[in-house]
């Protein structure tokens, strides 16, 4: 099945992804932005993804999106995402999309994991704030947003 996209919002352009990045402080790979200009925003249909659940030995789970986040608009923006997660996160990653439940799903932006796809969960999240940005308490998802992307499936 193709990947399709329903209450997306209108695809951007090169100079409101630049503004958003200057805005945000933060510069998206090269996937993303091409990501967000023919999508921004929407629920992905398919919609279930396969992470690798945190401080497992390779434990697997599944998760849906909800939607992925838009870069503008009244509510649940990745500006919002940013300010109610900035000590929760690794300050090199961003949110893109969020589940039912709200938990953000992760691009990263820099460093050894850049390019890489996280998913993020409360019930791992960890009691000592000092912790909180390590990337132990993430599920990994993939290593790119493509492959994010492409393996989007239906839930088993």
């Amino acid at each position: 099945m193709a990947l399709q996209f329903t209450k997306e919002k209108a695809p951007l352009t090169p100079k409101a992804i630049q503004e958003a990045e200057q805005r945000l402080g933060r510069k998206f790979p090269e996937d993303y932005k091409r990501f967000l200009l023919e999508h921004h925003g929407g629920h992905p249909e398919p919609c279930g993804f396969e992470f690798v659940q945190p401080r497992s030995n390779g434990e697997k789970d599944w998760a849906l999106i909800a939607y992925f986040l838009g870069l503008d608009g009244k509510h649940e923006t990745i500006a919002d995402y940013l300010v109610s997660y900035e000590d929760r996160i690794p300050r090199d990653t961003i949110p893109i999309a969020r589940d039912p439940g709200g938990n953000p799903i992760l691009l990263t932006l820099g460093g050894k994991n850049q390019g890489k796809v996280y998913f993020w969960m409360r019930e791992h999240e960890p009691e000592d704030p000092d912790e909180v940005q390590e990337y132990d308490y993430l599920g990994f998802v993939a290593n790119s947003l493509d492959e994010f992307l492409g393996a989007l499936t239906d839930p088993p």
